[in-house]
């Protein structure tokens, strides 16, 4: 990048005191150059602006280039379209002429620059800016630097942002991009100056996670508000407003470039949904002022309270929670056992301890109950583009189990187990696919769950058993319900393969497919001629069959279906017998 200062011609200079712009200092009476000149050739360039009044140009206006006859040009800026654009003006124009949308625009208020200053002209190509660049307007809460570019004989002022990729100019009708040009610079000991052609701006940024979730009614839960100040001037906050069940009161300034955290609460008092905007109320001139809260309070059973909760965010940014339940029960020497939950479709983790915890609390077992996004879960194994990233989250939590810590408790790496409900009981399928947590799991139960898979899920097949992706040799437990009329175990259509039950495995039971395809990668299935079932009687129960697929070898039994005669959608008092199988392994 070199510098450029650009020499008037003898009859341009006879022109200047007429309109008294600034002198060249040490300049012979050449005409304009592209080409650098001496270090000490140097323009005194005002650093005001001055309102025009009836188009009569001040004294000291500063130069802006030159018409193709040599008419001189000098710098102007005005207001359009709520940014402030540079151009050029003389006074024969009635106004400044700026470039925009693509056309030329005629200010009739206006702005030229004048006064003193030292400043120099430094060549740029294709939207480059140089640090020291003198700010002459602003546009989309962006700086617009004032510019001067070659086009048809004639030397214009304009205006030039990054974006731009040149430099924006008025000529004829039209705005012209020009891509060489020269960008008007102040010197490093001025660029805080508040008359260097800063265009005084206080633009306020906000940012931070606040979907806050389930929260139990009567706790809290604290997230951290950014305020930032990207403009050029003090940002003065008198206070911030929040919607009832939120609060995080502050005031006070943030410098130019400066930051401010401030901790905003969520406390419910009932259990209910909660949301609204937070409003920063200051003296800003650009940016936001608002953010969207959300939460909702949940009330848990006395007799199951949970010990806390925590979030963690997914590579795109969404904040994810979970709550876990740590027993007053002695640690095994081994560490804790960990049993991660999933809850159904509408339900949350708030309320999971009631579920499990009078099975798991006798173990030492720690009980994790992770929020799905919206009260659902993405049933995928991979991370899909624009639908939340539940099958990630759960990694999340796998390996900080993984460390063998878990909220200052030990925890056994060897015994995490995981189950789920209905939508949450699709979800050991797709993690027992996903690469990250394949074989992290010591047994896994579900409840009324099934397994499909969506587009561009590269992690999960549900045609046929994959030597990849159906290796785990996770021991499963899938219960249903014979009259499930949400997940039916059956097609609707078609009748049963004889013999009328699952003894034989076939794929008429489409519930059970997924269990057979990891089967199947560990010995323990062949699909032709089909694997029979083992009909077996769970211990303490007359409603309930089981299959398993000991008739393989005794390792075999590890894969098991459990039918509730006549039971519907997620049988109930399912969690003792999920726990003990869970349990054994």
């Amino acid at each position: 990048m070199k510098t450029v200062f650009f020499a008037l011609s003898a009859s341009s200079l006879l022109l200047l005191p007429q309109v008294g712009v600034a002198r060249p200092l040490g300049l012979s009476p050449t005409s304009i150059v592209d080409e650098a000149l001496s270090p000490s050739a140097r323009f005194k360039v005002p650093l005001r602006w001055v309102t025009v009044r009836n188009n009569s140009i001040p004294a000291n206006t500063v130069f802006g280039g030159q018409e193709a006859n040599t008419q001189p040009l000098y710098l102007c800026r005005g207001e359009y379209e709520k940014g402030v654009h540079v151009g050029k003006t003389r006074p024969e124009f009635g106004g400044c002429y700026i470039g925009w949308g693509g056309k030329s625009v005629l200010l009739a208020n206006y702005q030229v620059l004048v006064d003193q200053g030292s400043a120099t002209w430094v060549t740029g190509t294709g939207g480059s800016i140089p640090s020291t660049a003198f700010a002459g307007g602003q546009e989309n809460n962006e700086n617009l630097y004032i510019c001067m570019a070659k086009y048809q004989g004639g030397y214009h002022s304009g205006k030039i942002r990054q974006a731009f990729r040149g430099c924006s100019i008025a000529w004829g009708s039209q705005e012209i991009i020009v891509p060489v040009y020269d960008v008007l610079t102040i010197p490093p000991s001025r660029a805080s100056d508040p008359v260097g052609g800063q265009v005084s701006r206080v633009e306020l940024g906000l940012s931070g996670n606040f979907a806050f979730g389930s929260v139990s009614v009567g706790q809290t839960k604290t997230s951290t508000l950014t305020i930032q100040n990207t403009g050029n001037s003090t940002l003065n906050i008198s206070s911030i407003d929040y919607p009832v069940g939120f609060s995080g009161a502050w005031s006070g300034s943030v410098n130019a470039g400066a930051t401010q955290s401030v901790n905003v609460t969520f406390k419910p008092t009932q259990a209910q949904s909660y949301g609204g905007s937070l409003v920063v109320n200051s003296n800003k001139t650009a940016g936001t002022s608002q953010l969207t809260l959300s939460g909702t309070g949940v009330t848990v059973a006395n007799n199951a309270p949970i010990t806390g909760s925590q979030n963690i965010n997914t590579s795109d940014g969404q904040p994810h929670t979970y709550y876990y339940r740590v027993p007053a029960t002695a640690a095994p020497a081994t560490g804790r056992p960990v049993l991660i939950y999933l809850h159904g479709q509408g339900g949350t983790g708030a309320n999971f301890a009631a579920k499990f915890h009078p099975f798991t609390d006798p173990d030492g077992a720690v009980v994790i109950a992770p929020n799905g996004v919206n009260q659902t879960w993405t049933h995928a194994a991979s991370d899909i583009a624009g639908l939340p990233l539940d099958a990630q989250f759960i990694e999340k939590i796998v390996n900080i189990l993984k460390t063998g810590q878990f909220q200052g408790q030990p925890v056994n790496p060897s015994k995490i187990y995981l189950t789920g409900d209905s939508r949450g009981g699709f979800m050991p399928y797709y993690l027992l696919q996903r690469a990250g947590t394949r074989n992290a799991f010591a047994a896994v139960g579900v409840n009324a769950g099934l397994m499909y898979c969506q587009n561009n899920d590269n992690q999960c097949n549900d045609q046929q058993s994959n030597q990849t992706l159906h290796s785990a040799s996770t021991p499963i437990i899938h219960v249903h319900g014979t009259n499930d009329a949400v997940v039916q175990p059956v097609p609707l259509a078609a009748p049963l393969v004889a013999p009328n039950d699952p003894t034989y495995w076939n794929d008429a039971w489409r519930v059970f497919n997924p269990m057979k395809f990891f089967a199947e990668q560990n010995g323990c299935f062949n699909p032709s001629p089909v694997t029979a079932g083992t009909l077996f009687t769970p211990a303490n129960s007359t409603q309930i069959k089981g299959y398993d697929l000991s008739s393989k070898g005794a390792v075999c039994h590890k894969y098991q279906l459990y039918l509730v005669t006549n039971g519907g959608h997620v049988p109930a008092s399912m969690e003792k017998t999920i726990w003990n199988f869970l349990r054994s392994y």
